[in-house]
């Protein structure tokens, strides 16, 4: 009978081992679930920040892109330039900067100059030799079939603009750039 409880004893000892071994890995096999099911929460939040800040971005420069092609085609490189010498009298000057809520500006920069309006320029004048290939320059703007480097600041025919925000997004630098063409017609 001493035997055969010894057995027993045995047998309950290796298979209480077992079920330790079994509980241990069961354990393991838990943890790394966890750890991967937090890390894709994690990856998803920090995808859908990003994705935020874009629809951010994306919809303050459509507003100024809309504010563009509001304004008086005579009028829009006067009012959105850099210059303030050259603001039409009584309409509102906006100038080359932009301000967009809701996003961190660069360290440096002035949250007022988180977006930019580009124009084809060299100083405070329009020209049709500057080098801008988001906006397919040097160009034609006058309609004259030459690329010059004269001002065109009063008869260009057409005017390409580069709209971009710069911001410090959840990955570090984030840019959006959206180019137009505003038309005289």
């Amino acid at each position: 009978m001493k035997l055969r409880s010894l057995r027993l004893s045995r047998r309950r000892a290796a298979s209480a081992g077992v079920s330790l071994v079994e509980v241990m890995f069961s354990t393991l096999v838990i943890a790394v679930s966890l750890l991967t099911t937090i890390g894709s929460i994690a990856t998803s939040m920090q995808v859908n920040r990003t994705v935020s800040e874009r629809e951010v971005a994306q919809r303050a420069a459509s507003a100024v892109i809309q504010d563009l092609t509001a304004t008086d085609f005579d009028k829009v490189f006067a009012s959105f330039d850099a210059s303030t010498a050259n603001d039409p009298p009584g309409a509102p000057a906006h100038g080359e900067f932009f301000t967009v809520a809701g996003l961190e500006p660069l360290a440096g920069v002035p949250a007022s100059e988180m977006g930019q309006i580009l124009f084809p320029t060299v100083g405070s004048q329009i020209r049709e030799n500057v080098t801008i290939p988001e906006l397919g320059m040097p160009r034609d703007l006058n309609g004259d079939g030459l690329i010059d480097s004269l001002d065109h600041t009063f008869d260009c025919k057409f005017l390409p603009v580069l709209v971009t925000v710069r911001w410090k997004g959840v990955d570090g630098f984030s840019s959006i750039a959206m180019p137009c063409i505003l038309s005289s017609h």
